[in-house]
């Protein structure tokens, strides 16, 4: 078991949310660890761990390149999640995530949470809120009833290709950004 987590933090990655891959910059660190640890255990094959992370490293550049250029002519880039998975996520890719429904994905948002998610959403002009792929919860819905917005599902937990999945998901946030109701 890599505990690539503990890795990252022992060499200064800051590490506020669990949900790391989900930062291109902070994936590419992640297969960086997992390559090391790979040739410690298979050395005679190091140049091609090595040769194949360089190939990703130069992909998720071109993803972060790519999500910057489609980005530019965004008005809008601000959301809400209900999961705080996103927030690194944001920060790097240039999105604006404006609040977090609940800290804690298993926990239902209380009635005066919800009010004040509503509340910061109208006063800051949001339309969006992020759903996660297969949550099941009817709150997010409600906010974006409320805010005349609408719900954006992205997919944390993937499990194709990190940087076509992830172009997926930026892609659809992107979509739902570009929406007027």
């Amino acid at each position: 078991c890599i505990r690539v987590g503990e890795i990252l933090k022992e060499r200064g990655v800051p590490i506020k949310n669990p949900h790391i891959w989900l930062d291109p910059v902070k994936a590419k660190k992640i297969a960086g660890v997992i390559v090391e640890e790979l040739v410690s255990v298979f050395p005679q094959d190091s140049t091609d761990f090595y040769s194949n992370l360089s190939k990703f490293e130069s992909r998720v550049d071109s993803l972060i390149s790519w999500t910057r250029s489609k980005t530019e002519t965004l008005t809008d880039k601000k959301f809400i999640s209900y999961h705080p998975a996103w927030e690194d996520f944001a920060h790097t890719l240039g999105f604006d995530l404006v609040d977090v429904v609940v800290e804690h994905g298993s926990k239902e948002v209380s009635t005066k949470r919800l009010a004040e998610v509503i509340k910061e959403a109208k006063n800051k002009g949001v339309r969006v809120i992020v759903v996660e792929k297969g949550f099941p919860s009817r709150v997010p819905h409600i906010i974006a009833s409320e805010i005349n917005g609408r719900t954006v599902e992205l997919d944390p937990l993937f499990s194709g290709y990190y940087v076509d999945e992830m172009k997926k998901n930026i892609e659809n946030l992107i979509k739902g950004l570009r929406w007027q109701k």
